[in-house]
């Protein structure tokens, strides 16, 4: 199970999780579990108590699940042993101090083992978000070990990872890869996977200039035009429609990437409890 930087699991639960683990389907290779803040009491991640314990395949786990939160997800060792994992965990650059464009391999080596096998969720509380350090780790790495409180409303989280050109070149690495998913997916779902995707992005790409702090020299228009041009160039742009209408989007003025922002949430929130549904395996 993967574990970020100060989170933790609660002992007394590991005994029943343990019983489920051995209770699973031999096709099992993944298991995506609640994740609980202590800091805020309340679960940080939790899909709900009707999909404890349910099974999905690939679509499901893409449109149900696919935290980017790294802590709870539980892999099949004897189905990691088949992936190259140097490939999906190794940090690739645009540059030799650029942004990880792969910044979520967790979700990578997720949906490659879905596309052979299965998974299933985990709700009950075992997974405990512990109250965050102000340095280290991916969101604070480039701060100094001596500061250790933020004292203005930007968090100051890393730009390389979190700032607007970051997002925009995880968006379409996301995508590409995303793309690649269409076998295993109906077009309904493909649809709502790769509506959700652009929200998620979309709306970090707009919340960048309030979580970190960018530098004097730029502005968020250069950054997002450079890192288009660098997608391109990286030939990480899979010319989908989505692609496109995100490239398109985040060029234009903000009334009319705000237009289509509008109409892929609308996409998003108009899956039905019977849709839900149809995403699980029996």
């Amino acid at each position: 199970m993967l574990l970020s930087d100060e989170d933790y699991l609660e002992p007394e639960q590991l005994p029943k999780f343990l019983d489920f683990l051995e209770s699973l389907r031999s096709s099992c290779s993944l298991v995506s579990c609640a994740v609980f803040d202590e800091a805020e009491s309340s679960y940080y991640y939790h899909l709900g108590d009707p999909l404890h314990k349910q099974y999905v395949g690939a679509a499901g786990f893409t449109i149900l699940s696919s935290t980017t939160y790294m802590s709870g997800y539980a892999f099949k060792v004897e189905a990691l042993q088949q992936l190259d994992l140097s490939f999906f965990l190794s940090k690739n650059f645009t540059d030799s101090d650029g942004p990880p464009y792969n910044a979520y391999g967790h979700i990578d080596i997720a949906q490659r083992l879905l596309t052979d096998g299965i998974g299933a969720f985990y709700m009950d509380k075992l997974v405990v978000k512990g109250r965050p350090l102000k340095h280290g780790g991916h969101a604070f790495s480039h701060r100094d070990h001596s500061v250790e409180d933020v004292e203005e409303d930007n968090l100051d989280l890393n730009i390389k990872v979190y700032g607007p050109y970051s997002r925009v070149r995880q968006y379409f690495y996301r995508e590409m890869l995303l793309s690649r998913l269409r076998e295993n997916m109906t077009a309904a779902q493909h649809l709502l996977a790769q509506a959700q995707l652009y929200r998620f992005f979309f709306e970090r790409l707009l919340a960048s200039p309030q979580v970190t702090k960018i530098p004097t020299e730029t502005t968020i228009e250069i950054e997002i035009r450079k890192a288009v041009n660098d997608v391109i160039s990286t030939e990480h742009y899979s010319n989908s429609e989505f692609c496109r209408l995100f490239a398109e989007s985040v060029l234009l003025p903000n009334a009319n990437a705000h237009f289509a922002y509008e109409g892929i949430v609308n996409l998003c929130n108009s899956r039905s409890p019977e849709f839900c549904g149809s995403l699980l395996i029996d």
